[in-house]
C-alpha cells in the first residue's frame, strides 16, 4: 500500500529494483475495489500481508486499510511486515 521507505538498509530490496526517494501511495478506493473482487471469487481463507516494497506504517490511511481488511471478514490471518518505526504508536491503539 506505500511503496517507499525512509531507511537505506543494504539487504532492502528496494535498492535494486527501486529509484531511492520514489514513494507511491495506494488509494483507499483501490484497496477497495481489490476486496470487493475477492470477496466475489475466493472464500474467506486468504492471508493478507501488507508488505513488499516499502512501510506500510508510512501511509496516512494504515489504520483505515487495516479496519477494513478485518471487517471484510475475507482473512484468516494478517500479518505486516515493518520496520516499526516514526509512527508505530498508532498501533497501540488499535
Amino acid at each position: 500500500i506505500y511503496k517507499g521507505c525512509e531507511y537505506n538498509c543494504t539487504f532492502c530490496p528496494r535498492t535494486v529494483f527501486g529509484t531511492p526517494g520514489e514513494k507511491q501511495i495506494m488509494e483507499f478506493s483501490n484497496f477497495q475495489n481489490i476486496l470487493s473482487e475477492l470477496k466475489k471469487d475466493f472464500s474467506p481463507e486468504l492471508t493478507l500481508s501488507f508488505a513488499g516494497l516499502g512501510e506500510p506504517l508510512l501511509h496516512p490511511q494504515f489504520l483505515e486499510f487495516l479496519d477494513l481488511a478485518i471487517r471484510s471478514g475475507l482473512f484468516q490471518e494478517i500479518i505486516l511486515e515493518t520496520a516499526y518505526y516514526k509512527n508505530s504508536g498508532i498501533l497501540y491503539s488499535y
